[in-house]
């Protein structure tokens, strides 16, 4: 497949997985996860891809405490709880291996619009 060819391409030779699709501001947006190296957990890392332009860009998500294999991810905008709008709700989950202390686990980074 080319999306799996052009990863392996940008340096992630190891497996690719969890693709989703979402909307946003009249935009389609892919999102994926992939690893550095073959089956090593703390080389998950998280990428956006836009189709049009057929691009990647992997994401610098921080976290408080450093966590960097991060996988699983998906992306929706829903109502923003505050009723202010709406919000763009990223959640992902973050590999012990690779973790910062006490971090591994589900992950839920909501960013209101």
């Amino acid at each position: 497949m080319a999306i799996d060819r052009e990863l392996s391409r940008r340096g992630f030779d190891g497996n690719h997985g969890s693709r989703r699709q979402f909307q946003f501001r009249g935009k389609t947006w892919r999102i994926y996860e992939a690893q550095r190296l073959v089956n090593v957990e703390r080389s998950w890392r998280v990428l956006l891809y836009d189709p049009a332009a057929r691009t990647f860009k992997q994401l610098g998500v921080r976290t408080p405490r450093g966590s960097l294999s991060l996988a699983n991810p998906t992306v929706s905008v829903l109502p923003s709880p505050s009723l202010l709008g709406e919000a763009l709700v990223a959640t992902l989950f973050v590999f012990l291996p690779g973790s910062g202390a006490a971090e591994n686990g589900e992950l839920v980074y909501p960013n209101r619009l």
